[in-house]
């Protein structure tokens, strides 16, 4: 019966609906977990999570990202899944006017 129901299962993958067993999807979950932590100490070797964040707020983030050798929007994802927060959007232009800057949040944890 599971050798019928293992072949079918594509198919019915492909309808929409979810044959796996719960089994499956904690161990998918857990595989998932293990991958992300994984992905994310590969990053914290490589970055400096409170560097960058000092960097990125003191000047912008297409200069960081050339001392770094990868594009803006690299740093950008690279900020984004090391949680780090950037500067929003006219943040540069509003600080070159010399108006009042909106609040820099705090560094969290991962």
């Amino acid at each position: 019966m599971k050798k019928h129901l293992s072949s079918e299962a594509t198919r019915f993958g492909r309808l929409g609906y979810d044959v796996r067993t719960a089994e499956q999807k904690a161990q998918e979950e857990r595989q998932k977990e293990a991958s992300r932590k994984w992905f994310l100490s590969d990053l914290m070797t490589k970055y400096n999570r409170e560097k960058i964040y000092e960097e990125i707020w003191s000047e912008p983030i297409q200069h960081v990202a050339k001392r770094y050798g990868i594009s803006d929007v690299g740093l950008a994802k690279v900020c984004k899944k090391l949680n780090i927060p950037r500067p929003g959007r006219g943040y540069w232009a509003i600080k070159a006017a010399g108006k009042s800057l909106p609040r820099r949040p705090p560094l969290s944890a991962i």
